[in-house]
């Protein structure tokens, strides 16, 4: 059975996806669309608990996507922005409008 957890309150969730954001393989990190633009545009992932990585400290409008846009094989974050991929530690490389 699962066991419902607060990860972020304060926003409303549009939708959410599961991506794989650490480049391991396997899609466990989890990349919500905050309906607020004041949310930090973040993905959370679970190592025992819950932890949040911050992209930008704002959400910017609706839609969000993740994929390799850019040929770097690494996965990248696509809200009105481009954010490009990680290096599997949450460190980005920035966000570019």
């Amino acid at each position: 059975m699962w066991k419902e957890q607060s990860i972020q309150e304060g926003f409303p969730i549009e939708f959410a996806f599961l991506v794989d954001l650490d480049n391991d393989g396997e899609a466990r990190e989890l990349l919500p669309q905050f309906g607020d633009d004041k949310a930090p545009l973040a993905w959370y992932e679970i190592d025992g608990a819950w932890a949040k990585n911050v992209i930008s400290p704002k959400s910017y409008g609706h839609g969000i996507g993740a994929g390799d846009l850019n040929g770097d094989g690494r996965t990248d974050v696509s809200p009105d922005g481009l954010v490009r991929g990680t290096d599997g530690s949450g460190t980005t490389d920035g966000v570019a409008s």
